[in-house]
């Protein structure tokens, strides 16, 4: 009998998506087993937004 396969929330605690686009890059933390979201943040493209998104 063939099982399931594992879900991202079998093997990991969280998950980060990012969606980069021109303007902006969009981050989002979320909890794998229930999918509660944990953080969410977008910034601009240009230096002092991206220096920002690394802190």
């Amino acid at each position: 009998m063939n099982s399931l396969p594992a879900t991202a929330g079998d093997i990991y605690r969280y998950v980060v998506g990012v969606d980069t686009q021109a303007a902006t890059h969009s981050y989002a933390i979320i909890e794998a087993p229930n999918g509660g979201l944990i953080d969410q943040n977008v910034f601009p493209t240009s230096p002092a937004g991206l220096r920002r998104a690394r802190e």
